[in-house]
């Protein structure tokens, strides 16, 4: 089986820690990540960073056969996370890398153990209070291609799906950039996708937690990438969300010293295995994502 996963935790307004909780947690991260997490001005900023670091940390202890928080995350100068031990020196799946994103209410997370992956989730509403759509797309006019409009355009006039359809581009565009680890370096107009027409327009109410595969392909410079997969989904109601799988060998330099750092002299494989048209996202709960001890300790904290 191939190590694949997509997970989403909540950690929205219902998600509500008790103090004896949130110390659990924190104390489960590194100094550093305590640290920038207590420094968000809001706590719901807090809540979602925390979340996600926790959730980062599941999918690794879980696909490496380690216990919580036994995991040494670091981070590349652009600032992707990345698996640095622990180096036990078996080799456990060298070149599994993941990715982590959190916005609104959720945070997500994407692991691979044979290709570059990379996921981004949005909340499907003007990021201003009380801003309209028509409004807020202006501000993004420059950062997609007139092809990547013309199919927004397409969904018609309604504020909702035209929202719905520019964040689709959104993920998608910032899923490759973090899958190859980038940072904010590149153009998004050099990144443009086609995206099935019937996932724009239809967005289909009893679908939440499916991630549909190549509903999108990507043209990088104007030149079509078939050895890249996407994936596109809706968390809930509210938040879309998008996963890019490609080869190995386009990790920037950065991160693809990282990654070799830990594989030592494992050549990364050159094609993943066959894939599902259809991903299902695995929805958690903070107790599940401890291990078993922890889990109840937390359970116990309310």
């Amino acid at each position: 089986a191939t190590m694949s996963c997509r997970y989403a935790v909540y950690a929205g307004e219902h998600w509500s820690p008790s103090p004896h909780q949130w110390e659990l947690l924190m104390g489960l991260q590194p100094i550093e990540e305590r640290q920038r997490i207590s420094r968000f001005h809001f706590k719901k900023d807090a809540k979602l960073a925390l979340a996600g670091r926790t959730l980062l940390q599941h999918a690794a202890s879980t696909a490496l056969n380690q216990p919580f928080g036994m995991i040494l995350f670091g981070r590349t100068a652009e600032g992707k996370p990345y698996v640095k031990g622990p180096d036990d020196g078996r080799h456990v799946m060298p070149w599994y890398n993941l990715n982590l994103s959190h916005h609104g209410s959720w945070a997500v997370v994407a692991a691979e153990e044979s290709c570059l992956v990379g996921t981004d989730v949005m909340t499907v509403k003007p990021q201003r209070m009380g801003e309209d759509a028509e409004t807020f797309l202006n501000d993004f006019v420059d950062c997609l291609t007139g092809h990547e409009w013309n199919q927004i355009r397409k969904v018609g006039r309604d504020s909702n799906a035209l929202l719905f359809a520019f964040f689709v581009f959104w993920a998608l565009k910032e899923s490759y950039i973090k899958a190859v680890g980038i940072g904010l370096g590149l153009s998004l107009t050099r990144i443009e996708f086609d995206v099935e027409e019937e996932l724009l327009s239809s967005r289909p109410r009893d679908t939440h937690g499916i991630l549909r595969r190549n509903a999108a392909t990507m043209k990088l410079d104007g030149v079509t990438r078939s050895d890249w997969s996407f994936e596109v989904g809706q968390v809930d109601e509210e938040h879309v969300m998008a996963v890019a799988c490609g080869p190995l060998s386009d990790a920037i330099g950065s991160f693809m010293q990282a990654l070799r750092a830990r594989a030592k002299l494992e050549e990364p494989p050159s094609r993943r295995g066959d894939i599902p048209g259809e991903v299902q996202l695995k929805y958690l709960e903070f107790h599940e994502l401890l291990g078993q001890e922890l889990g109840e300790a937390y359970g116990d904290g309310k």
